[in-house]
């Protein structure tokens, strides 16, 4: 039997970002993917006018109900929407003693609508960030996280060291927004590695990072060591942002068809 990844996420009725990318990316990595929904997103290719958070409860019963009947690998988390969903979900993970867990701490939407209120923000930083095995900010959340402008290399390991403090096992800030190379950096507490690729131009792109810490996650199911993870997943990015597919109006997204090496 495959592995099986819970995903903790926000829903995205265009499919592009959320738990339904994740799905999508546990299904091309051959993992069995299950999702709890924190949050109802009002979005589509164009950008998002509105989100509604679920309960709190109605996000733990979700979780409850799929722990009592699927044993679990590994877990993804993403958007969690408020600071009282983070203090219900953070005892689940410790009662049910869950790991791996790849964080991909989603703060803002890419048009800047705010995903995560102030008080999340900070008892994930304090209390959700030591439960991880690696936490997958990008360029913009990793200023917020950190208080460092992050703009280049130097940036990003200052930023990777501060965020690393909160308790994490491991960093990986990804760099797709860098104007070079599109290099993502991994810090362990100890040392440095960086994962380099080309950069493609494509038009405005939609849920990168949940497919990044997605494929991260499903191949830590499988016993995949980090640095090989991060490698395959990044290459299963670079391939699919050479043919991004355009569903709707606004940003494209990354396309299914394309399947991990």
């Amino acid at each position: 039997m495959n592995p099986k990844v819970l995903t903790i996420a926000g829903f995205d009725p265009s499919g592009g970002a959320g738990v339904v990318a994740d799905l999508r990316t546990f299904a091309v990595f051959e993992v069995w993917g299950v999702a709890a929904v924190t949050s109802i997103t009002y979005q589509n290719t164009s950008g998002i006018s509105g989100v509604y958070h679920l309960p709190p409860q109605a996000v733990l019963r979700q979780l409850e109900a799929i722990v009592s009947d699927i044993s679990i690998d590994a877990v993804k988390i993403g958007m969690l929407g408020s600071e009282e969903t983070i203090a219900i979900i953070i005892p689940f993970l410790q009662r049910h003693r869950l790991s791996p867990i790849v964080i991909d701490p989603v703060l803002k939407s890419s048009s800047g609508y705010p995903l995560l209120d102030e008080g999340g923000i900070k008892l994930l930083k304090e209390k959700l960030f030591p439960l991880a095995e690696v936490v997958t900010p990008n360029l913009a959340e990793s200023s917020t996280l950190s208080g460092v402008v992050v703009s280049t290399l130097q940036d990003m390991k200052e930023a990777a060291r501060i965020i690393h403090s909160y308790g994490p096992k491991n960093v990986v800030i990804t760099g797709g927004h860098l104007k070079q190379k599109a290099t993502d950096l991994l810090y362990d507490g100890k040392e440095y590695a960086l994962f380099d690729t080309p950069k493609i131009k494509t038009p405005s792109m939609h849920g990168i990072g949940c497919t990044f810490s997605s494929a991260i996650a499903a191949q830590l199911s499988r016993g995949v060591e980090l640095k090989v993870a991060i490698k395959k997943a990044k290459h299963y990015i670079l391939r699919s942002l050479q043919q991004p597919l355009k569903i709707g109006e606004g940003r494209r997204v990354l396309d299914p068809s394309i399947r991990p090496d």
